[in-house]
């Protein structure tokens, strides 16, 4: 819990605050709006600057937003998921994951595991790297036509699945490899198969922006993590890693709120079971009182009550019945 205890440190009520919201296309549509309560630990409440949102900008439960803020002068941003709502501009968000220093995206980022291939290309200039990535991309064309099952699933055996932060512009990678700022790399992305898109290599020439070392010199765990742009990509091969993008988003947000709902379902059980358990001994307690209710009231009321001439003759004529058939033992 010690990452959710600093959230108040960057997320305080009263604090006005950026939201970024995933568009269909990969992008985002940016907005801010303020804190109105910071009530648990990690669960804000949001109200939006705006009575409502465009058209084809969609939040509903489970869609998962960049909140960005700032404190000390520097910006940060982190994850959230829309849990609850108040109206259009009402929102009850739960922040996940950690808080990080923000930078400004074009598109939307996801971490995933995606199979590469990363190759420095040593001593190339940009213009020498542009046409050699034109001529692969030209022979690719000759030999397989660009729509066929071929063309789209070709094989890499090459290729090695890395965990990837990234999106339509660019990606983000930890190798052992210490690369230079504005270093040209050539990269294969694999892009698996999803409901909208078919498994593709795409090929790509990326431009080194941002080298950082996870852990100081000499250390066995020494890693870089390596901030890449596409330099040069085809558009339909841009669309492609967009669409896997959103349809992984999709399937995490449905795990989200699936989790969601089974971790607000166990509480609300168990508060109908008490409450059901309390009415059924309430029930019974009633029944009860009423039966010895009645039960006192009869009694009192033949104690007081002279018998009538009819119940005289039942009750002799049921003892006589009795006397008679007396079983012998």
């Amino acid at each position: 819990m010690a990452e959710t205890l600093n959230y108040r440190k960057y997320f305080a009520p009263g604090k006005r605050i950026g939201i970024s919201i995933p568009l269909a296309d990969g992008k985002f549509f940016n907005e801010w709006g303020t804190i109105w309560a910071f009530d648990e630990e990690d669960l804000l409440e949001f109200q939006l600057s705006r009575d409502l949102l465009p058209a084809d900008v969609k939040v509903e439960v489970g869609t998962i937003l960049e909140l960005k803020t700032e404190a000390s002068g520097i910006r940060y941003s982190c994850r959230g998921i829309i849990v609850d709502s108040d109206g259009p501009s009402r929102y009850f968000i739960r922040i996940i994951g950690e808080v990080i220093l923000d930078e400004e995206r074009e598109f939307y980022r996801l971490d995933v595991f995606l199979p590469l291939t990363l190759a420095r290309l040593d001593g190339v200039t940009a213009d020498e790297a542009l046409r050699r990535w034109q001529e692969r991309k030209n022979k690719t064309a000759e030999e397989k036509p660009a729509d066929t099952p071929e063309r789209q699933q070709q094989p890499h055996p090459e290729l090695h699945p890395l965990a990837a932060n990234i999106s339509g512009g660019g990606l983000r990678v930890k190798i052992p490899d210490e690369l230079k700022v504005d270093d040209l790399v050539d990269l294969q992305l694999h892009v698996p198969s999803s409901s909208n898109t078919k498994e593709t290599v795409v090929d790509v020439v990326g431009q080194v922006v941002y080298v950082h070392a996870t852990a100081p010199e000499g250390s066995p765990h020494r890693m870089f993590s390596t901030a890449i742009r596409f330099l040069h990509i085809e558009e339909r091969d841009r669309d492609q890693v967009i669409k896997f993008i959103s349809w992984e988003q999709l399937q995490r947000i449905r795990q989200l709120r699936e989790r969601y709902y089974r971790e607000e379902e166990a509480p609300r059980a168990a508060r109908r079971g008490y409450v059901e358990r309390v009415r059924k001994v309430l029930v019974f307690i009633a029944i009860a009182a009423l039966i010895g209710f009645l039960g006192d009231s009869l009694m009192r009321y033949h104690a007081h009550h002279e018998k009538s001439e009819i119940h005289k003759i039942f009750e002799k004529g049921l003892r006589d019945y009795i006397s008679k058939h007396k079983p012998y033992f």
